[in-house]
């Protein structure tokens, strides 16, 4: 089944096919299945190319970057450092969350939905011109 959806992901041209690829995705995505799913290159390269994908101004909320956002999500919290997959993960969130840390600072990051206007502020906006992007936050 993940092989087929991560295809369709992929090569699809259709974006309602697309849209509901992602949010497929993201339903088998749980804490038994994460492991499974990061050691997919294919599927872990089309959860990175949908999350870098500049999402266009008033995108709606089922957008299929939100299901890859969501994705991402349970993959992090799934995934431990002491497991086989950790590796493939965090070269995922390095790949969608460029950040710079201290060597000897130890961060741990955290997928986060925020909403921003084109101008960079970050908060709840009704315009039209409101992007919805995922970020790396170091806690």
């Amino acid at each position: 089944v993940l092989e087929i959806l991560t295809d369709a992901a992929l090569n699809d041209d259709d974006t309602n096919v697309r849209d509901l690829t992602f949010a497929a995705i993201h339903n088998l995505a749980i804490q038994d299945t994460a492991e499974m799913m990061v050691k997919r290159p294919s599927l872990v390269m089309a959860l990175k190319n949908q999350l870098l994908t500049e999402e266009e101004a008033g995108a709606p909320p089922n957008d299929p970057k939100s299901h890859a956002s969501s994705t991402l999500l349970v993959l992090e919290r799934s995934i431990t450092p002491d497991m086989d997959a950790y590796e493939n993960l965090r070269m995922l969130l390095d790949a969608v969350n460029p950040t710079p840390t201290m060597p000897d600072q130890p961060t741990q990051r955290v997928a986060v939905n925020r909403n921003s206007n084109t101008n960079g502020s970050v908060g709840n906006s009704s315009d039209d011109d409101s992007l919805q992007r995922t970020e790396a936050v170091a806690v």
